[in-house]
């Protein structure tokens, strides 16, 4: 199941929303994780878990689907932002207003150095290394050795950033007239008020008393 999910700190409300197209058990044990060890990429949540202790934050399903499209689930992670006003300081931890962006962010000059060298979580990866730090410096690939890696991606599936956004989504009466058509799911939720996910992905008939499909 993917979706979005909440952090709510029990002792002053704040919650922090957040998307994943992972399982929610994964995702929470990442921030967990990342939290016990004083690493999250979020400074403003990692400051409070340190105040009030892990015991007042409690990590819960909003809303969850089969399958979704990633500009629908970014749209409604920001529609959840919005509605919870999670990205003022006084109800939230939230950094952006746009789920998944950090566009207009401003770090300060602290998170700065929070997030170089060794304060970084992915300090001393492989992939970051540079020069003789990396475990492929001054070595070069043999003809065999690049067809070898060719294969064994063949076939597999593309990053996630090609598949496609976003999809048409057409209203029908009970017996199957169509009514209107709308150009994404989250556009139903903005105008109409509720989400046609579970009827779009098979797990109810209607919604809002209509029929749903995608284009």
């Amino acid at each position: 199941m993917v979706g979005i999910y909440k952090i709510t700190n029990t002792i002053n409300n704040k919650v922090y929303i957040g998307s994943t197209l992972k399982s929610f058990d994964f995702r929470f044990k990442t921030h967990i994780n990342l939290l016990r060890r004083n690493r999250h990429e979020n400074p403003i949540l990692q400051k409070s878990w340190n105040k009030y202790s892990e015991n007042c934050f409690v990590f819960e399903t909003v809303e969850s689907f089969n399958n979704i499209y990633i500009e629908e689930l970014l749209n409604l992670e920001k529609y959840y932002i919005l509605k919870y006003c999670s990205a003022n300081r006084n109800y939230g931890y939230n950094i952006c207003a746009v789920g998944k962006s950090r566009y207009g962010t401003k770090w300060s000059e602290e998170s700065k150095k929070n997030r170089c060298g060794s304060g970084n979580p992915m300090f001393e990866k492989g992939h970051l290394r540079e020069g003789e730090l990396n475990p492929m410096f001054g070595k070069t690939l043999t003809e065999t050795h690049k067809k070898r890696m060719s294969k064994s991606l063949t076939g597999l599936k593309k990053p996630i950033t090609s598949i496609k956004l976003s999809k048409p989504v057409i209203q029908l009466d009970k017996i199957g007239n169509v009514l209107n058509e709308f150009s994404s799911a989250i556009e139903i939720k903005d105008k109409l008020g509720f989400s046609p996910y579970n009827c779009l992905t098979g797990r109810s008939k209607t919604a809002g008393g209509y029929c749903w499909k995608y284009k």
